[in-house]
């Protein structure tokens, strides 16, 4: 009894292995710096990974297939190695097959790669890589060079990497950690998560959060640029953006721990929280509070304030000295909760309406709130519906 347990135990662990039909391998020398080009109209699993050596050495795994049904082609040139994987024979009626290639190649080189479908791991490179997949992830790790890559359907990890960033994924989550690039990454469906990095990286994504932290712009030899995020539903969250931000979502939140030059958020629904901008702000949002902190010198630079909120406070703290030209306006429905009113730490005329005026759904009465401080240099335009508007003066 003892023996069969035993022998059902191993049969068990025996088949939680996968094992290959067939396993091709080739290798050939190579100078560094030149190219390899991998096509293949199979999916599998791609990991390629860079070696002191001065040679390729390429495993390929091949998964349920027949030998009649694909063609592999390797082609040795002056500019590097082509490896060419055709369908051939009865593949049209296969339902399932794989071939999963593992790849060493000198740290110096170039890489592109087209897949039908499958993961794709390239590590320690230095030179460019580009590519496709029709779906799977993508996970690059300790590159110097541009990447430009595209999945169908995959997440994307990126760390470790110094260069240009083009990154695009249909149905997945990005995360770009540790790195010093320029670029853009977008997704269709999922978040975007940038951390410790270094250059100007802009993220969209059609449906998932966005998250900046320690992210700061290089300045090249041109004026550096202003970080540029867009989610159509999800919340946005940026730690710093020294050289201004734009920042857009159709669905959520935004916060911004800290920035300069200036600071445009739209949300179409949340709220919006800045708690250090020293320059000019821009926000809006359709349903939630607005929350603006101004710092720095106020005799330098644009200090412009437009905040409008279609259902929320606002709350404005302006650094002290700063000269302003103010035009406050809030709406009261009818159907309101509460009364609300305008609060401020500077002398401004107020002005009430006596009469509900219509056109914009529920009746509406007004406060209006004007005035001037200073030589009103800098113009301060905030207007909400149905929340309580407060400026203060701060420190400098």
């Amino acid at each position: 009894m003892k023996r069969t347990f035993l022998v059902c135990l191993l049969l068990a662990f025996l088949a939680s292995f996968v094992f290959a039909d067939a396993v091709i391998k080739r290798e050939f020398e190579i100078s560094r710096g030149k190219d390899l080009v991998l096509e293949t109209e199979i999916g599998g699993n791609i990991y390629i990974k860079g070696s002191d050596g001065d040679k390729i050495e390429i495993k390929a795994e091949v998964f349920d297939i027949d030998d009649d049904d694909y063609d592999i082609d390797f082609d040795l040139a002056s500019s590097g190695l082509t490896i060419d994987v055709e369908k051939k024979g009865r593949w049209r009626k296969r339902k399932s097959g794989e071939i999963d290639f593992t790849i060493i190649v000198p740290d110096e080189f170039n890489i592109e790669v087209g897949t039908a479908g499958g993961s794709v791991n390239i590590e320690d490179i230095k030179g460019n890589i580009s590519g496709e997949t029709a779906g799977g992830s993508l996970d690059f790790c300790c590159i110097e060079g541009d990447i430009d890559f595209r999945t169908m359907g995959g997440s994307i990890d990126a760390r470790k990497i110094t260069g240009y960033l083009d990154l695009n994924t249909m149905g997945g989550s990005i995360t770009v950690l540790d790195s010093k690039v320029n670029g853009e990454v977008k997704t269709m469906g999922g978040s975007i998560r940038v951390e410790d990095v270094d250059g100007d990286l802009d993220g969209s994504t059609m449906g998932g959060s966005v998250t900046y932290r320690n992210v700061t712009g290089r300045s090249p030899s041109s004026e550096p640029a202003a970080l540029h995020v867009t989610t159509m539903g999800g919340s946005i969250e940026v730690d710093e953006a020294p050289y201004g931000a734009e920042l857009d979502t159709k669905g959520g939140s935004i916060e911004v721990n800290r920035a300069g030059k200036y600071v445009k958020a739209e949300t179409m629904g949340g709220s919006i929280k800045i708690r250090e901008i020293d320059g000019w702000v821009d926000a809006s949002t359709m349903g939630g509070s607005v929350e603006v902190q101004m710092v720095g010198d106020p005799e330098k630079g644009n200090r412009d304030v437009y905040i409008s909120s279609k259902a929320g406070d606002i709350e404005l703290t302006v650094p002290r000295g700063l000269s302003m030209d103010f035009d406050i306006e809030l709406a009261i429905t009818r159907d309101a909760r509460e009364d609300y009113d305008i609060y401020s730490d500077f002398d401004l005329k107020k002005r009430k309406t006596d009469k509900w005026e219509g056109g914009w759904g529920s009746k509406r009465k007004y406060i209006y709130g004007t005035g001037q401080y200073k030589d009103g240099k800098n113009k301060i335009r905030i207007d909400t519906v149905n929340g309580d508007i407060t400026i203060r003066e701060g420190e400098n």
